[in-house]
């Protein structure tokens, strides 16, 4: 990629990847939800917000409906991308 034109965001949030802290009691699910819970609380309308493999430690429609809901709620209720 020679160039790309991005427009301008208020911050860079973003949820990549798996991991945990069993050793501090933190499965990888608890780990997602932490995560995006706490860019949910900090994300505007002009945050760019990355997510990658959320609801990977749950079922298929678990995880489907997790993927979903947090995506309808970033593109409805905060009027941002993802």
């Amino acid at each position: 990629c020679q160039q790309a034109t991005m427009s301008v965001v208020d911050c860079i949030l973003a949820r990549v990847g798996a991991g945990d802290a069993v050793q501090k009691g933190v499965s990888t699910f608890m780990a997602e939800m932490l995560e995006s819970s706490t860019i949910l609380q900090n994300a505007t309308a002009d945050s760019l917000i990355i997510i990658d493999e959320l609801g990977r430690g749950t079922s298929t429609f678990d995880g489907f409906g997790l993927a979903w809901a947090i995506s309808d709620y970033i593109s409805t209720q905060l009027g941002s991308y993802c």
